[in-house]
């Protein structure tokens, strides 16, 4: 401790000098130094000429390029990728695989040590075809309500692109988010390209990018029936019983009916020919909008009835 505290005004004096010295050479002479600068972009040129050809670039395209460049320490300490311009002209491409000149700009007093010059481009036809929109449902429907059908406006779409795209198209789908559903909607929903592996396809475009999809839901509820009848019994007879041979129901139609509905009607039975046991047919009556689940399903009234016995007077 005590050497350090010794002279300690000439040692001060020294490094301040000693950092005074080294801040002139560098400022001076500036020296010379080298750097690689990562992922700079590529910009493609003339991409409008391939598309008079009919022709487009492979989505596979390289899009950056690592580069290394040298210059004075106080011009490249600065530089990033936005600093160098990488261009690739496509004027004379042809379907195919095509081996395309690279120039570079950069700033004033840097130059290229290491960088391609050349770069390996795929040259695709462009091809138009049409494909049928599918709806990909998203989740489930609430346990109680059904989808009853579902209908997208277009049906048809035309997709473009490279020839390797186009046909890597397996489906053209709009999603359909069910998990909220409960009444009749009609949507604007974007369109997508799948190929067969369940992958989105890129670098297609679409007659449209949006499409209609129209998604008709109905709630169902089981609900009891009950025995409707009109008229009477002839004279002379009684209904001792009526049983159905299915005592409830699964019913569908809009929620805000189906929420009001505990019970259905049979169709009335009429009584006023009647004169003995029977097995009956009957329908359903339901309200407006409102169907059956099970459509298929028959329903039968087991009616006991029986014939009431007299008792004449005996005259003395």
């Amino acid at each position: 401790m005590e050497i350090i505290k010794k002279n300690w005004k000439i040692k001060l004096l020294s490094l301040f000098i000693a950092i005074v010295l080294w801040a002139f050479i560098i400022a001076n002479e500036n020296p010379t130094v080298s750097t690689r600068i990562s992922s700079v972009p590529i910009i493609y040129e003339n991409l409008g000429k391939l598309d008079q050809k009919g022709l487009i670039l492979n989505q596979d395209i390289v899009k950056n390029l690592d580069v290394s460049i040298s210059g004075k320490r106080s011009n490249i300490i600065s530089i990033t990728p936005q600093h160098i311009i990488i261009s690739a002209d496509l004027t004379n491409m042809k379907e195919g695989r095509n081996k395309v000149n690279l120039s570079y700009t950069l700033p004033e007093g840097i130059k290229i040590d290491e960088a391609p010059r050349t770069l390996d481009v795929n040259v695709e036809k462009i091809i138009t075809k049409d494909f049928i929109v599918k709806v990909k449902n998203e989740s489930k429907l609430q346990s109680d309500y059904i989808l009853e059908s579902t209908k997208v406006t277009p049906e048809k779409i035309t997709v473009r692109g490279s020839r390797a795209n186009v046909d890597s198209i397996s489906n053209v789908y709009v999603k359909l988010d069910l998990s909220n559903l409960e009444n009749d909607i009609t949507l604007n929903k974007e369109i997508y390209a799948e190929n067969s592996e369940g992958n989105k396809v890129e670098g297609l475009i679409f007659g449209q990018e949006f499409v209609n999809i129209n998604a008709m839901v109905s709630k169902q509820k089981e609900v009891s029936i009950i025995i409707s009848n009109k008229g009477n019994l002839p004279n002379g007879y009684k209904l001792i019983d009526a049983k159905l041979s299915k005592s409830k129901v699964y019913i569908k139609g809009p929620k805000d009916v189906i929420d009001n509905i505990e019970s259905v009607k049979t169709q009335d039975i009429d009584l006023s020919n009647i004169t003995g046991s029977r097995k009956v047919n009957v329908n359903l009556s339901l309200p407006t909008d409102v169907v059956l689940v099970d459509s298929t399903t028959s329903y039968t009234v087991d009616l006991e009835i029986k014939k009431i016995e007299t008792t004449k007077e005996v005259k003395e």
